[in-house]
């Protein structure tokens, strides 16, 4: 029989098949079914109500022997996976509910969808604050004008008022789109609702990782030929346009929407950097795989400005904090080369100001400011996170390193959390660190089921600008992973 067979939705009328799971308990001679609102969200309805309202059905029953259920829901503080749990731990560790008869044993026998003519009790959820929205249009605008309530909320508030950011528990989802190594990823700015992710494949995907989970569009902006770099263009209120940089040696800005490229510029090798002026917004520093900088006028498609350099492939260029020198950080294929790996420069006149900043003998792969202490830092291939003043000598903090992770010459990033407190690295063994960037030693590290494969590295790591504890991580495998 069903204990809660009187019981219905508020909303009779409303299909709620996709946004609901549900849970069947079955005591001893009663089954109760009782469906619980999607957990992509926060649910914040308290206990007492599920409780109160299982002990009366319970009394009406009139079986003193039967288990008598508490289900109590706790805030989630995860998106889960859209895939149906397997088990009762799972659906527990997930759903972050506590199953228990009077015992204290788990008094769940089983898992399942609501049986046709079954009788369903929906928990309300009133003021709860879904990470989700009524996505009632698939177009890429449309996700950019109505972000997720959390996305939303948070981006009302200034950063001293948004919550302390916290290391990722675990994994909760993979995308797979791409058949080759993610090379570089960019959150969308500045609320981060899509996710781009650049492949060796060609492919350049649009991911929407917070409803749906799935690929909004897929594009091939350089003719199929990898796409080695590339980040969101476009103004704060409407970010539809991403720049891309391949190995069919043009730079194109093309519109996510509708795929068509608006702007392209002809390089004389393959572009493997870029990166936008800090506030000459429409002017875009581009390096490539034969030693050369260059720098663009998006609105007339001209250079501006060429600079050639002595050594070997350009792997990143990072502006400094007082927007007229930016940093170089090159590959070397000659010892003789490695005094030179890492320069910089002036803007304005194109001239290389200083030959090296970084005494060790090993290139870059990736750099990264702080603005908020005005440090730089550089991923080297010796295996670690080198720290530098961001100010004329450029001198290397010896006494502070990041060097827990291996690079073993793969094109590893790394990114901060929004508040500066972590450091986040990818390793060539699988794992993901996480730094204290104040004492930089190691906080958590995590690792992953392509651990014990070749070729199994992480090599990009992305945090969301808003979520606390939202990251995203691209594997040299073409494995896109959502961490929370």
């Amino acid at each position: 029989m069903d204990m809660l067979a009187g019981y219905q939705s508020e909303e009779d009328g409303e299909e709620d098949t996709e946004m609901s799971r549900a849970l069947r308990v079955s005591g001893e001679g009663a089954d109760i079914n009782i469906t619980f609102p999607s957990a992509r969200g926060y649910l914040s309805q308290g206990s007492q109500d599920v409780r109160s309202t299982a002990s009366r059905n319970a009394a009406t029953c009139g079986k003193s022997s039967m288990h008598r259920v508490h289900a109590r829901i706790k805030p989630c503080q995860a998106l889960l996976d859209d895939e149906e749990p397997d088990s009762v731990s799972e659906v527990a560790d997930k759903n972050q509910i506590d199953l228990h008869g009077e015992s204290g044993e788990p008094s769940a026998k089983r898992i399942c969808s609501p049986a046709a003519g079954d009788s369903n009790v929906s928990v309300p959820c009133e003021g709860a604050q879904m990470l989700t929205h009524s996505d009632t249009s698939h177009s890429i605008a449309h996700i950019l004008d109505h972000p997720p309530l959390q996305i939303a909320s948070l981006s009302s508030m200034s950063r001293s008022q948004r919550p302390a950011c916290k290391p990722p528990r675990r994994k909760i989802h993979s995308f797979h789109g791409h058949t080759a190594s993610v090379l570089k990823l960019s959150w969308c700015e500045p609320h981060g609702q899509l996710l781009a992710s650049c492949g060796m494949d060609g492919r350049l995907c649009i991911w929407e990782p917070w409803t749906r989970r799935r690929c909004v569009k897929q594009l091939q902006p350089h003719q199929s030929q990898a796409v080695r770099c590339g980040q969101w263009y476009g103004s704060a209120s409407s970010s539809v346009q991403f720049l891309s940089g391949g190995y069919d040696k043009y730079l194109r800005l093309t519109d996510v929407e509708t795929g068509q490229c608006s702007v392209s510029m002809v390089h004389d090798a393959y572009v493997t950097a870029v990166t936008r002026h800090p506030t000459q917004r429409d002017i875009v520093l581009t390096g490539t795989s034969q030693r050369s900088i260059t720098a663009w006028d998006m609105r007339s498609s001209k250079k501006v400005r060429d600079c050639v350099l002595a050594v070997g492939q350009v792997q990143s260029i990072q502006f400094l904090p007082d927007n007229e020198r930016f940093v170089v950080a090159c590959d070397t294929h000659r010892r003789s080369d490695a005094d030179r790996s890492l320069g910089v420069w002036d803007f304005e006149s194109g001239v290389r100001l200083v030959d090296q900043i970084y005494p060790e003998p090993y290139s870059c792969t990736s750099l990264l400011l702080d603005k908020s202490t005005k440090n730089l830092l550089a991923q080297s291939n010796s295996g670690h996170v080198a720290l530098f003043q961001a100010a004329s000598p450029y001198k290397l903090n010896k006494f502070k390193r990041f060097d827990a992770h291996q690079v073993s010459g793969f094109p590893m990033g790394m990114c901060l959390s929004p508040d500066g407190k972590f450091l986040y690295s990818p390793s060539s063994d699988g794992q993901l660190f996480c730094y204290s960037y104040a004492s930089s030693k190691l906080v958590k590290s995590w690792r992953t089921e392509y651990q014990q494969q070749l070729q199994c590295a992480i090599v990009d790591v992305v945090h969301h600008p808003l979520l606390p504890s939202a990251l995203a991580t691209s594997s040299w495998h073409g494995e896109i992973c959502l961490w929370m």
